[in-house]
């Protein structure tokens, strides 16, 4: 193991009462721990909880870490930027060029982080719980302007609440996130937000620029390493606060379009919250790479308050969500497979008769109840 791997995978953690005071505003976030990345191998980093600023946790480190609002990486200031200055060296210096990179590239370095993570992760799969999530994707898709081409919902088991838009339109979820789920609405919004990175081609830019610097910091010879190390600051940066939040809007639109009950987000949000307070380890990337939960809860209000009042009664569906997606079911109905799983066309196929009988059940079901609902009209007629 060279030296940077000591740096990144041994680094120890830094406890909550141990932790060094926010830059920013002085506060000590004694709960969760702090996160070490790729992208920063000297140092762990920490969202302060109370002003949302991200910085170094280092006792000879003040920097703040923002993201550059051109290229989209991750950059140190050691005085905090302007909101009109949130520019990364190199890009201020125009080393960096601002157009998006080509297509075949993306799916270049695409293919080379599949290939990464298959050889590292753990992917799970149930028929029926497959079907399901492919459905929503599908749903969210189809409200969602502009939209990826594709989408594919692939599950990997970690406890960690992790979750990855690749260029293609494939969302990578953990098992952690499904376990902190409750309904559909809470799904249909995660779900939304990172096929909204994937739409507007965020996550093409960032796994370009994030994987070619990672390759470049950790010039070692083990490249397929280095591209499971970026997909992982991805996962631990996010794409900063302003495209966050922006992912969180058309999140939270297409949540109501799909007639979803905007408030369980809120309850989401809330919960992570609490979580993060509490300092469970299963949250601290997804909150070192969003907006505090208080900050994205606002985001949720404003639509609200601004959303004209729908006749019908918004729905979360939660009874159908631990049908399928429960505790239960990820406990003891899950199979491992052999990486991300994709589609052949005997697969396809499958995949698409079971989607059929999916449906051929429920109406068969409603036809039962409806052919009850006329015996006991009857019934009582007579």
């Amino acid at each position: 193991m060279d030296n940077t791997e000591i740096l990144i995978e041994d680094l120890p953690a830094t406890s909550g009462s141990d932790a060094h005071p926010c830059p920013a505003c002085g506060s000590r976030d004694e709960g969760l721990e702090s996160v070490a990345t790729s992208l920063f191998p000297q140092c762990r980093l920490r969202r302060c909880s109370r002003c949302g600023v991200r910085h170094a946790e280092s006792e000879s480190d003040d920097r703040w870490v923002f993201t550059c609002d051109d290229c989209g990486l991750p950059f140190p200031s050691e005085a905090r930027a302007s909101t009109e200055d949130k520019r990364c060296p190199e890009c201020c210096s125009g080393r960096i060029p601002a157009d998006l990179p080509d297509a075949e590239v993306a799916e270049a370095i695409e293919r080379e982080v599949r290939a990464a993570l298959e050889a590292e992760w753990e992917f799970v799969h149930s028929p029926s719980l497959s079907v399901y999530l492919e459905r929503m994707a599908g749903q969210v898709c189809r409200r969602m302007n502009p939209a990826p081409r594709r989408s594919q919902v692939v599950l990997f088991d970690a406890p960690e609440w992790w979750t990855l838009a690749l260029p293609s339109g494939t969302i990578l979820l953990s098992l952690g996130t499904l376990e902190g789920l409750e309904d559909e609405a809470e799904l249909a919004f995660i779900l939304a937000h990172e096929l909204a990175h994937a739409a507007s081609a965020e996550a093409a830019v960032r796994l370009v620029r994030t994987g070619l610097q990672v390759v470049a910091l950790e010039d070692n010879g083990g490249h397929q390493q280095s591209w499971s190390h970026a997909a992982h600051d991805l996962i631990r940066l996010g794409y900063g606060r302003v495209r966050e939040r922006d992912a969180d809007r058309r999140a939270i639109e297409v949540v109501t379009a799909m007639g979803y009950d905007p408030n369980s987000v809120a309850q989401y949000l809330r919960r992570l919250d609490r979580l993060i307070a509490q300092g469970d380890r299963r949250v601290a990337e997804i909150a070192l790479a969003h907006p505090t939960p208080a900050i994205r809860a606002r985001t949720v209000e404003e639509h609200v308050a601004g959303s004209p009042q729908s006749r019908i009664a918004p729905r979360v569906n939660r009874e159908v969500f631990r049908r399928v997606a429960g505790h239960n079911v990820l406990a003891t109905r899950l199979e491992r497979v052999e990486g991300f799983g994709d589609d052949s066309d005997d697969e396809a196929q499958g995949r698409n008769a079971a989607e059929n009988a999916h449906r051929r059940f429920w109406l068969a079901v409603a036809m039962v109840a409806l052919a009850t609902a006329l015996g006991i009209a009857a019934w009582q007629f007579l």
